[in-house]
Protein backbone atom coordinates (compact mmCIF):
# COMPACT_ATOMS: atom_id res chain seq x y z
CA UNK A 1 0.00 0.00 0.00
CA UNK A 2 1.37 3.46 -0.83
CA UNK A 3 2.50 5.78 1.94
CA UNK A 4 -0.20 8.32 2.69
CA UNK A 5 -0.11 11.99 3.53
CA UNK A 6 -1.72 13.29 6.70
CA UNK A 7 -1.09 16.94 5.86
CA UNK A 8 -4.82 17.63 5.77
CA UNK A 9 -5.40 16.26 9.25
CA UNK A 10 -4.31 19.27 11.36
CA UNK A 11 -7.69 19.78 13.14
CA UNK A 12 -7.88 16.08 13.94
CA UNK A 13 -4.32 15.93 15.25
CA UNK A 14 -4.96 18.98 17.43
CA UNK A 15 -7.95 17.30 19.02
CA UNK A 16 -6.04 14.06 19.49
CA UNK A 17 -3.24 16.01 21.15
CA UNK A 18 -5.69 17.66 23.52
CA UNK A 19 -6.54 14.20 24.85
CA UNK A 20 -2.93 13.68 25.91
CA UNK A 21 -1.17 14.67 29.15
CA UNK A 22 -0.65 18.42 29.51
CA UNK A 23 3.13 18.18 29.46
CA UNK A 24 2.86 17.38 25.80
CA UNK A 25 0.03 19.75 24.89
CA UNK A 26 1.32 23.20 25.79
CA UNK A 27 4.69 23.04 23.99
CA UNK A 28 2.85 21.66 20.99
CA UNK A 29 0.29 24.47 20.92
CA UNK A 30 3.07 27.01 21.36
CA UNK A 31 4.88 25.54 18.37
CA UNK A 32 1.72 25.85 16.30
CA UNK A 33 1.64 29.57 16.97
CA UNK A 34 -1.08 29.88 19.59
CA UNK A 35 1.24 32.09 21.65
CA UNK A 36 4.19 32.33 19.32
CA UNK A 37 5.38 35.48 17.53
CA UNK A 38 5.86 33.69 14.21
CA UNK A 39 2.90 33.32 11.84
CA UNK A 40 0.54 30.36 12.12
CA UNK A 41 1.27 29.54 8.48
CA UNK A 42 5.01 29.30 9.14
CA UNK A 43 4.49 27.14 12.22
CA UNK A 44 1.94 24.94 10.48
CA UNK A 45 4.19 24.36 7.46
CA UNK A 46 7.04 23.44 9.77
CA UNK A 47 4.74 21.04 11.64
CA UNK A 48 3.56 19.39 8.41
CA UNK A 49 7.10 18.89 7.15
CA UNK A 50 7.87 17.17 10.42
CA UNK A 51 4.96 14.81 9.87
CA UNK A 52 5.75 14.13 6.24
CA UNK A 53 9.40 13.29 6.75
CA UNK A 54 8.55 11.19 9.79
CA UNK A 55 11.05 12.98 12.02
CA UNK A 56 9.63 15.77 14.16
CA UNK A 57 12.58 15.56 16.53
CA UNK A 58 11.81 19.06 17.84
CA UNK A 59 8.39 17.93 19.11
CA UNK A 60 7.70 16.78 22.68
CA UNK A 61 8.09 12.98 23.07
CA UNK A 62 4.37 12.44 23.63
CA UNK A 63 3.55 14.28 20.40
CA UNK A 64 6.18 12.36 18.46
CA UNK A 65 4.69 9.10 19.71
CA UNK A 66 1.21 10.17 18.63
CA UNK A 67 2.36 11.20 15.15
CA UNK A 68 4.18 7.91 14.73
CA UNK A 69 1.06 5.96 15.70
CA UNK A 70 -1.07 7.98 13.29
CA UNK A 71 1.34 7.53 10.44
CA UNK A 72 1.74 3.79 11.07
CA UNK A 73 -2.00 3.22 11.34
CA UNK A 74 -2.90 5.19 8.24
CA UNK A 75 -0.39 3.13 6.28
CA UNK A 76 -1.02 -0.20 8.00
CA UNK A 77 -4.56 -0.80 9.27
CA UNK A 78 -3.45 -3.76 11.34
CA UNK A 79 -1.70 -1.27 13.63
CA UNK A 80 -4.97 0.03 15.04
CA UNK A 81 -4.15 -1.27 18.53
CA UNK A 82 -1.39 1.29 18.80
CA UNK A 83 -3.77 4.16 18.13
CA UNK A 84 -6.83 2.95 20.03
CA UNK A 85 -5.73 4.19 23.51
CA UNK A 86 -5.49 7.75 22.21
CA UNK A 87 -8.87 7.49 20.49
CA UNK A 88 -10.39 6.13 23.69
CA UNK A 89 -9.14 9.14 25.64
CA UNK A 90 -10.61 11.42 23.03
CA UNK A 91 -13.88 9.49 23.25
CA UNK A 92 -13.95 10.01 27.01
CA UNK A 93 -13.51 13.72 26.45
CA UNK A 94 -16.47 13.68 24.06
CA UNK A 95 -18.57 11.97 26.73
CA UNK A 96 -17.68 14.64 29.27
CA UNK A 97 -18.80 17.30 26.80
CA UNK A 98 -21.99 15.36 26.11
CA UNK A 99 -22.83 14.97 29.79
CA UNK A 100 -22.24 18.68 30.32
CA UNK A 101 -24.73 19.56 27.59
CA UNK A 102 -22.04 20.64 25.11
CA UNK A 103 -23.31 18.38 22.34
CA UNK A 104 -21.72 20.42 19.57
CA UNK A 105 -18.23 19.99 21.00
CA UNK A 106 -18.84 16.30 21.60
CA UNK A 107 -20.01 15.88 18.00
CA UNK A 108 -16.82 17.45 16.63
CA UNK A 109 -14.70 15.00 18.59
CA UNK A 110 -16.82 12.03 17.47
CA UNK A 111 -16.45 13.15 13.85
CA UNK A 112 -12.67 13.43 14.20
CA UNK A 113 -12.43 9.98 15.75
CA UNK A 114 -14.46 8.46 12.89
CA UNK A 115 -12.42 10.31 10.26
CA UNK A 116 -9.25 8.92 11.75
CA UNK A 117 -10.59 5.40 12.28
CA UNK A 118 -12.21 5.04 8.85
CA UNK A 119 -9.24 6.42 6.96
CA UNK A 120 -10.52 7.00 3.42
CA UNK A 121 -7.95 4.83 1.62
CA UNK A 122 -9.13 1.72 3.49
CA UNK A 123 -12.41 1.66 1.59
CA UNK A 124 -10.52 0.91 -1.62
CA UNK A 125 -7.45 -0.67 -0.07
CA UNK A 126 -5.83 -4.01 -0.76
CA UNK A 127 -6.90 -5.18 2.67
CA UNK A 128 -9.19 -3.47 5.15
CA UNK A 129 -9.59 -4.10 8.89
CA UNK A 130 -13.31 -3.42 8.55
CA UNK A 131 -14.15 -6.56 6.58
CA UNK A 132 -12.42 -8.88 9.04
CA UNK A 133 -14.33 -8.26 12.27
CA UNK A 134 -16.12 -5.68 14.36
CA UNK A 135 -13.01 -5.17 16.50
CA UNK A 136 -11.94 -1.81 15.01
CA UNK A 137 -15.20 -0.13 16.10
CA UNK A 138 -16.15 -2.03 19.25
CA UNK A 139 -14.55 0.52 21.56
CA UNK A 140 -16.91 3.20 20.19
CA UNK A 141 -19.89 1.50 21.78
CA UNK A 142 -18.60 2.28 25.26
CA UNK A 143 -19.23 5.98 24.55
CA UNK A 144 -22.43 7.65 25.72
CA UNK A 145 -22.12 10.36 23.09
CA UNK A 146 -21.53 7.93 20.24
CA UNK A 147 -24.36 5.64 21.34
CA UNK A 148 -26.79 8.54 21.56
CA UNK A 149 -25.84 9.86 18.13
CA UNK A 150 -26.11 6.44 16.44
CA UNK A 151 -29.05 5.00 18.38
CA UNK A 152 -31.63 2.82 16.63
CA UNK A 153 -34.49 5.33 16.74
CA UNK A 154 -37.79 4.03 15.41
CA UNK A 155 -39.65 5.43 12.43
CA UNK A 156 -43.32 5.48 11.54
CA UNK A 157 -43.89 3.86 8.17
CA UNK A 158 -44.42 6.67 5.66
CA UNK A 159 -47.06 6.74 2.97
CA UNK A 160 -46.03 4.87 -0.17
CA UNK A 161 -47.65 5.65 -3.50
CA UNK A 162 -50.17 3.07 -4.66
CA UNK A 163 -49.09 3.50 -8.27
CA UNK A 164 -46.02 4.90 -10.08
CA UNK A 165 -45.45 8.51 -9.11
CA UNK A 166 -42.41 10.79 -8.83
CA UNK A 167 -39.04 9.40 -7.76
CA UNK A 168 -36.11 11.56 -6.68
CA UNK A 169 -32.76 10.01 -7.60
CA UNK A 170 -30.17 11.73 -5.38
CA UNK A 171 -26.46 11.11 -5.90
CA UNK A 172 -23.06 12.75 -6.01
CA UNK A 173 -21.84 12.47 -9.58
CA UNK A 174 -22.31 8.72 -10.01
CA UNK A 175 -25.71 7.43 -11.10
CA UNK A 176 -24.83 5.04 -13.93
CA UNK A 177 -25.69 1.97 -11.86
CA UNK A 178 -29.28 3.20 -11.76
CA UNK A 179 -29.55 3.78 -15.51
CA UNK A 180 -31.31 0.48 -16.30
CA UNK A 181 -33.68 0.86 -13.36
CA UNK A 182 -34.48 4.41 -14.41
CA UNK A 183 -35.38 3.37 -17.96
CA UNK A 184 -37.57 0.56 -16.62
CA UNK A 185 -39.33 2.78 -14.08
CA UNK A 186 -40.03 5.45 -16.67
CA UNK A 187 -41.62 2.81 -18.89
CA UNK A 188 -43.78 1.84 -15.91
CA UNK A 189 -45.01 5.42 -15.54
CA UNK A 190 -42.59 6.83 -12.98
CA UNK A 191 -41.27 10.36 -13.34
CA UNK A 192 -37.62 10.40 -12.25
CA UNK A 193 -36.04 13.62 -10.97
CA UNK A 194 -32.24 13.53 -11.01
CA UNK A 195 -30.50 15.60 -8.32
CA UNK A 196 -26.70 15.53 -8.53
CA UNK A 197 -25.03 17.36 -5.64
CA UNK A 198 -21.62 17.34 -7.36
CA UNK A 199 -20.72 20.97 -7.93
CA UNK A 200 -23.51 22.27 -5.66
CA UNK A 201 -21.53 24.10 -3.01
CA UNK A 202 -24.59 24.74 -0.86
CA UNK A 203 -25.04 21.00 -0.27
CA UNK A 204 -21.39 19.94 -0.36
CA UNK A 205 -20.51 22.22 2.55
CA UNK A 206 -23.05 20.26 4.61
CA UNK A 207 -21.51 16.89 3.77
CA UNK A 208 -18.40 17.16 5.93
CA UNK A 209 -17.99 14.79 8.86
CA UNK A 210 -18.17 17.52 11.49
CA UNK A 211 -21.33 19.04 10.03
CA UNK A 212 -23.02 15.64 9.82
CA UNK A 213 -21.97 14.85 13.39
CA UNK A 214 -23.42 18.15 14.61
CA UNK A 215 -26.70 17.34 12.88
CA UNK A 216 -26.68 13.84 14.39
CA UNK A 217 -26.22 15.39 17.84
CA UNK A 218 -29.18 17.70 17.30
CA UNK A 219 -31.40 14.76 16.33
CA UNK A 220 -30.14 12.71 19.29
CA UNK A 221 -31.10 15.57 21.62
CA UNK A 222 -34.64 15.61 20.27
CA UNK A 223 -34.21 18.43 17.78
CA UNK A 224 -34.70 18.53 14.02
CA UNK A 225 -32.55 19.45 11.04
CA UNK A 226 -33.48 20.28 7.47
CA UNK A 227 -32.09 20.34 3.95
CA UNK A 228 -30.77 23.13 1.78
CA UNK A 229 -33.55 25.07 0.01
CA UNK A 230 -32.63 23.72 -3.44
CA UNK A 231 -32.63 20.11 -2.31
CA UNK A 232 -35.78 20.54 -0.24
CA UNK A 233 -37.58 22.00 -3.25
CA UNK A 234 -36.84 18.86 -5.26
CA UNK A 235 -37.71 16.57 -2.33
CA UNK A 236 -41.10 18.29 -2.07
CA UNK A 237 -41.92 17.17 -5.63
CA UNK A 238 -41.13 13.50 -4.98
CA UNK A 239 -43.22 10.64 -3.66
CA UNK A 240 -40.16 8.47 -2.93
CA UNK A 241 -36.46 9.29 -2.49
CA UNK A 242 -33.75 6.91 -3.74
CA UNK A 243 -30.18 7.71 -2.70
CA UNK A 244 -27.55 6.03 -4.82
CA UNK A 245 -24.51 5.14 -2.65
CA UNK A 246 -24.54 5.12 1.14
CA UNK A 247 -22.22 8.09 1.48
CA UNK A 248 -22.41 11.50 3.19
CA UNK A 249 -25.42 12.48 1.08
CA UNK A 250 -27.38 9.51 2.45
CA UNK A 251 -26.55 10.59 5.99
CA UNK A 252 -27.54 14.19 5.26
CA UNK A 253 -30.93 13.36 3.78
CA UNK A 254 -31.88 10.74 6.37
CA UNK A 255 -31.05 13.13 9.20
CA UNK A 256 -33.85 15.38 7.94
CA UNK A 257 -36.34 12.55 8.66
CA UNK A 258 -38.57 13.17 5.67
CA UNK A 259 -42.26 12.26 5.72
CA UNK A 260 -41.87 10.13 2.59
CA UNK A 261 -40.09 6.84 1.83
CA UNK A 262 -36.29 7.06 1.66
CA UNK A 263 -34.21 4.20 0.22
CA UNK A 264 -30.41 3.92 0.16
CA UNK A 265 -28.49 1.61 -2.17
CA UNK A 266 -25.16 0.55 -0.68
CA UNK A 267 -22.44 -0.75 -2.98
CA UNK A 268 -19.12 -1.97 -1.56
CA UNK A 269 -16.82 0.74 -0.42
CA UNK A 270 -19.32 2.76 1.67
CA UNK A 271 -19.62 -0.07 4.19
CA UNK A 272 -15.96 0.54 5.08
CA UNK A 273 -16.29 4.31 5.56
CA UNK A 274 -17.51 6.60 8.32
CA UNK A 275 -20.59 7.76 6.38
CA UNK A 276 -23.03 5.01 7.48
CA UNK A 277 -22.18 6.03 11.04
CA UNK A 278 -24.09 9.25 10.41
CA UNK A 279 -27.14 7.73 8.68
CA UNK A 280 -30.25 8.35 10.78
CA UNK A 281 -32.26 5.15 11.29
CA UNK A 282 -35.48 7.10 11.89
CA UNK A 283 -35.10 8.75 8.49
CA UNK A 284 -34.50 5.63 6.40
CA UNK A 285 -37.04 3.10 5.16
CA UNK A 286 -34.82 0.67 3.32
CA UNK A 287 -31.19 -0.32 2.81
CA UNK A 288 -30.56 -2.03 -0.52
CA UNK A 289 -27.28 -3.94 -0.73
CA UNK A 290 -25.63 -5.33 -3.85
CA UNK A 291 -24.39 -8.40 -1.95
CA UNK A 292 -24.91 -10.15 1.37
CA UNK A 293 -21.40 -9.68 2.73
CA UNK A 294 -21.65 -5.91 2.26
CA UNK A 295 -24.81 -5.94 4.37
CA UNK A 296 -23.05 -7.87 7.11
CA UNK A 297 -20.03 -5.56 7.16
CA UNK A 298 -22.10 -2.41 7.37
CA UNK A 299 -24.28 -3.71 10.22
CA UNK A 300 -21.23 -5.10 12.01
CA UNK A 301 -19.91 -1.56 12.38
CA UNK A 302 -23.25 0.25 12.63
CA UNK A 303 -25.66 -2.04 14.54
CA UNK A 304 -27.99 0.91 15.06
CA UNK A 305 -29.24 0.38 11.49
CA UNK A 306 -30.20 -3.26 12.05
CA UNK A 307 -33.84 -2.31 12.55
CA UNK A 308 -34.12 -0.73 9.10
CA UNK A 309 -35.59 -2.94 6.38
CA UNK A 310 -32.71 -4.57 4.47
CA UNK A 311 -32.77 -6.27 1.12
CA UNK A 312 -30.04 -7.74 -1.08
CA UNK A 313 -30.55 -7.00 -4.76
CA UNK A 314 -27.60 -7.52 -7.13
CA UNK A 315 -27.05 -5.05 -9.93
CA UNK A 316 -28.35 -7.32 -12.69
CA UNK A 317 -27.47 -7.31 -16.35
CA UNK A 318 -29.08 -6.94 -19.76
CA UNK A 319 -27.77 -10.27 -21.07
CA UNK A 320 -29.01 -9.77 -24.63
CA UNK A 321 -26.03 -7.57 -25.56
CA UNK A 322 -23.64 -10.42 -24.76
CA UNK A 323 -25.51 -13.25 -26.47
CA UNK A 324 -23.10 -13.66 -29.40
CA UNK A 325 -21.55 -16.74 -30.99
CA UNK A 326 -18.20 -17.85 -29.62
CA UNK A 327 -15.08 -17.84 -31.78
CA UNK A 328 -13.22 -21.13 -32.17
CA UNK A 329 -10.33 -19.90 -29.96
CA UNK A 330 -12.71 -19.60 -26.96
CA UNK A 331 -12.35 -23.32 -26.20
CA UNK A 332 -8.83 -22.68 -24.90
CA UNK A 333 -9.01 -19.05 -23.79
CA UNK A 334 -9.33 -17.62 -20.28
CA UNK A 335 -10.48 -14.06 -19.72
CA UNK A 336 -9.90 -11.64 -16.83
CA UNK A 337 -11.67 -8.29 -17.09
CA UNK A 338 -10.11 -5.78 -14.74
CA UNK A 339 -6.57 -6.51 -13.56
CA UNK A 340 -5.12 -3.13 -12.62
CA UNK A 341 -5.15 -3.53 -8.83
CA UNK A 342 -3.43 -5.91 -6.44
CA UNK A 343 -6.92 -6.59 -5.07
CA UNK A 344 -7.80 -8.20 -8.43
CA UNK A 345 -4.86 -10.59 -7.97
CA UNK A 346 -3.94 -11.14 -11.63
CA UNK A 347 -1.11 -13.41 -10.46
CA UNK A 348 -3.79 -15.93 -9.50
CA UNK A 349 -4.99 -15.90 -13.12
CA UNK A 350 -1.43 -16.48 -14.34
CA UNK A 351 -1.11 -19.38 -11.91
CA UNK A 352 -4.28 -20.89 -13.41
CA UNK A 353 -2.80 -20.47 -16.88
CA UNK A 354 0.40 -22.21 -15.74
CA UNK A 355 -1.58 -25.18 -14.45
CA UNK A 356 -3.44 -25.49 -17.75
CA UNK A 357 -0.41 -25.04 -20.00
CA UNK A 358 1.38 -27.86 -18.19
CA UNK A 359 -1.19 -30.12 -19.87
CA UNK A 360 -1.85 -28.25 -23.10
CA UNK A 361 0.11 -25.27 -24.44
CA UNK A 362 -2.83 -24.09 -26.50
CA UNK A 363 -4.27 -22.34 -23.42
CA UNK A 364 -4.14 -18.52 -23.51
CA UNK A 365 -5.22 -15.64 -21.25
CA UNK A 366 -6.78 -12.33 -22.26
CA UNK A 367 -6.25 -9.47 -19.79
CA UNK A 368 -8.85 -6.76 -20.43
CA UNK A 369 -8.71 -3.32 -18.84
CA UNK A 370 -6.29 -0.63 -17.73
CA UNK A 371 -2.69 -1.61 -16.94
CA UNK A 372 -1.76 -2.27 -13.32
CA UNK A 373 -1.20 0.53 -10.82
CA UNK A 374 0.18 0.28 -7.32
CA UNK A 375 3.53 -0.20 -5.62
CA UNK A 376 6.32 -0.04 -8.20
CA UNK A 377 7.82 -3.36 -7.17
CA UNK A 378 4.51 -5.20 -7.58
CA UNK A 379 3.73 -3.59 -10.93
CA UNK A 380 7.20 -4.33 -12.30
CA UNK A 381 7.15 -7.94 -11.13
CA UNK A 382 3.71 -8.49 -12.64
CA UNK A 383 4.57 -6.93 -16.00
CA UNK A 384 7.82 -8.91 -16.16
CA UNK A 385 5.87 -12.09 -15.55
CA UNK A 386 3.26 -11.23 -18.19
CA UNK A 387 6.02 -10.60 -20.73
CA UNK A 388 7.46 -14.07 -20.15
CA UNK A 389 4.34 -15.70 -21.63
CA UNK A 390 4.73 -14.10 -25.03
CA UNK A 391 1.65 -14.68 -27.19
CA UNK A 392 0.02 -16.83 -24.50
CA UNK A 393 -1.03 -13.69 -22.60
CA UNK A 394 -2.62 -10.82 -24.49
CA UNK A 395 -3.28 -7.43 -22.87
CA UNK A 396 -6.14 -5.61 -24.55
CA UNK A 397 -6.39 -2.39 -22.54
CA UNK A 398 -9.62 -0.60 -21.73
CA UNK A 399 -12.29 -1.63 -24.22
CA UNK A 400 -15.69 -0.29 -25.19
CA UNK A 401 -16.62 -3.46 -27.08
CA UNK A 402 -16.61 -6.00 -24.24
CA UNK A 403 -19.40 -8.15 -25.78
CA UNK A 404 -17.23 -8.61 -28.89
CA UNK A 405 -14.13 -9.32 -26.80
CA UNK A 406 -16.01 -11.98 -24.86
CA UNK A 407 -16.65 -13.91 -28.08
CA UNK A 408 -12.99 -14.97 -27.76
CA UNK A 409 -13.34 -16.04 -24.10
CA UNK A 410 -14.56 -19.47 -23.12
CA UNK A 411 -13.74 -19.23 -19.40
CA UNK A 412 -14.31 -16.03 -17.44
CA UNK A 413 -12.23 -15.64 -14.27
CA UNK A 414 -12.86 -13.86 -11.00
CA UNK A 415 -9.52 -14.00 -9.21
CA UNK A 416 -10.08 -11.10 -6.82
CA UNK A 417 -9.39 -11.13 -3.13
CA UNK A 418 -12.57 -9.13 -2.62
CA UNK A 419 -15.56 -8.10 -4.72
CA UNK A 420 -19.10 -7.00 -3.94
CA UNK A 421 -20.67 -8.62 -6.99
CA UNK A 422 -18.15 -8.63 -9.87
CA UNK A 423 -20.12 -7.40 -12.84
CA UNK A 424 -17.44 -8.56 -15.29
CA UNK A 425 -18.06 -12.19 -14.34
CA UNK A 426 -21.78 -11.78 -14.93
CA UNK A 427 -21.03 -10.31 -18.36
CA UNK A 428 -18.87 -13.33 -19.12
CA UNK A 429 -21.63 -15.70 -18.03
CA UNK A 430 -24.09 -13.85 -20.27
CA UNK A 431 -21.72 -14.43 -23.20
CA UNK A 432 -21.82 -18.18 -22.61
CA UNK A 433 -18.41 -18.41 -20.90
CA UNK A 434 -17.81 -20.83 -18.04
CA UNK A 435 -17.50 -18.92 -14.72
CA UNK A 436 -14.48 -19.79 -12.60
CA UNK A 437 -14.90 -17.77 -9.42
CA UNK A 438 -12.38 -17.62 -6.65
CA UNK A 439 -14.17 -17.65 -3.29
CA UNK A 440 -12.97 -14.13 -2.47
CA UNK A 441 -10.74 -14.80 0.56
CA UNK A 442 -11.05 -11.40 2.22
CA UNK A 443 -14.81 -11.87 2.69
CA UNK A 444 -15.19 -15.64 2.58
CA UNK A 445 -16.15 -15.68 6.25
CA UNK A 446 -19.00 -13.26 5.54
CA UNK A 447 -20.55 -15.30 2.75
CA UNK A 448 -18.45 -13.76 -0.02
CA UNK A 449 -18.87 -15.19 -3.50
CA UNK A 450 -20.86 -18.12 -2.11
CA UNK A 451 -23.71 -15.76 -1.26
CA UNK A 452 -24.06 -14.91 -4.96
CA UNK A 453 -22.83 -17.77 -7.13
CA UNK A 454 -23.48 -21.55 -7.07
CA UNK A 455 -20.95 -23.48 -5.00
CA UNK A 456 -19.85 -25.63 -7.97
CA UNK A 457 -18.54 -22.48 -9.68
CA UNK A 458 -16.26 -21.58 -6.75
CA UNK A 459 -12.60 -22.44 -6.26
CA UNK A 460 -9.98 -21.65 -3.64
CA UNK A 461 -6.72 -22.34 -5.48
CA UNK A 462 -5.33 -22.01 -9.02
CA UNK A 463 -5.15 -25.80 -9.25
CA UNK A 464 -8.85 -26.10 -8.40
CA UNK A 465 -9.58 -23.43 -10.99
CA UNK A 466 -7.69 -25.35 -13.68
CA UNK A 467 -9.54 -28.53 -12.76
CA UNK A 468 -12.87 -26.76 -13.10
CA UNK A 469 -11.85 -25.45 -16.52
CA UNK A 470 -10.82 -28.89 -17.76
CA UNK A 471 -13.97 -30.52 -16.37
CA UNK A 472 -16.36 -28.04 -18.00
CA UNK A 473 -16.30 -28.03 -21.79
CA UNK A 474 -18.14 -25.56 -23.96
CA UNK A 475 -20.95 -24.87 -24.65
CA UNK A 476 -22.08 -23.94 -21.14
CA UNK A 477 -25.79 -23.22 -20.80
CA UNK A 478 -26.06 -23.45 -17.02
CA UNK A 479 -24.75 -19.89 -16.63
CA UNK A 480 -27.45 -18.31 -18.76
CA UNK A 481 -30.10 -20.31 -16.93
CA UNK A 482 -28.77 -18.96 -13.64
CA UNK A 483 -28.81 -15.40 -14.93
CA UNK A 484 -32.38 -15.74 -16.10
CA UNK A 485 -33.59 -17.10 -12.76
CA UNK A 486 -31.53 -14.89 -10.44
CA UNK A 487 -29.73 -11.94 -12.01
CA UNK A 488 -31.78 -10.99 -15.04
CA UNK A 489 -32.26 -7.27 -15.41
CA UNK A 490 -36.02 -7.70 -15.75
CA UNK A 491 -36.19 -9.44 -12.38
CA UNK A 492 -33.94 -6.91 -10.67
CA UNK A 493 -35.88 -3.97 -12.06
CA UNK A 494 -39.18 -5.47 -10.93
CA UNK A 495 -37.80 -5.92 -7.41
CA UNK A 496 -36.72 -2.27 -7.25
CA UNK A 497 -40.14 -1.17 -8.51
CA UNK A 498 -41.84 -3.19 -5.76
CA UNK A 499 -39.68 -1.54 -3.12
CA UNK A 500 -40.71 1.91 -4.29
CA UNK A 501 -44.36 0.95 -3.76
CA UNK A 502 -43.67 -0.41 -0.28
CA UNK A 503 -44.15 -4.05 -1.27
CA UNK A 504 -40.71 -5.48 -0.47
CA UNK A 505 -38.47 -6.97 -3.11
CA UNK A 506 -39.89 -10.50 -3.19
CA UNK A 507 -42.47 -12.08 -5.42
CA UNK A 508 -44.96 -13.03 -2.73
CA UNK A 509 -46.71 -9.84 -1.86
CA UNK A 510 -46.05 -7.41 0.96
CA UNK A 511 -42.81 -7.89 2.90
CA UNK A 512 -42.10 -6.60 6.39
CA UNK A 513 -38.92 -8.66 6.79
CA UNK A 514 -35.78 -6.93 8.04
CA UNK A 515 -33.78 -9.17 5.70
CA UNK A 516 -35.37 -9.70 2.30
CA UNK A 517 -32.79 -11.23 0.00
CA UNK A 518 -33.55 -12.15 -3.57
CA UNK A 519 -30.67 -14.63 -3.32
CA UNK A 520 -32.05 -16.51 -0.33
Amino acid sequence: MKMVSIAGKLPLVLNLVRSMPKDGVFPFLYMLGVKAPLSMRTKTNHFMRAIEDGSGSHLPPSIQALLRRLRVYWNDPSAINGLEPTLKRLLQRADRYWDAGKADKAAVLIADILDCLFYKDYALADSSPFVVSSAPTEFLRASRAYNAMTAARSRMKPHYPSRPGTLLLAHQGTNHFFADQRAYLERQGWKVLDFDVAGRSDVLTELKSRELARRAAVVARGGSVGLTPQLQAVVDQADVVWIEWGTALAAYITQARLDKPVMIRVHRYEAQTQWPQFVEASGCDGLVFVSEWVRRVLLMHRPGLSGVMQTVIPLGLDARRFDLDKDSEAAHTLGLIGWSLWLKDPDFALDVLDALRERDERWRLLLVGSPPVGPDAWVQALMDRVAEYGDAVETLGQRGDVPQVLRRVGYILSTSRLESFHQAVVEGIASGAVPVVRDWPEVKGLGGAASIYPSEWLVDTPVEAAERVLATPLPFEQGREYLESTLSLERINAQVARLLLGKGSGDDGDSESKEDSCLA
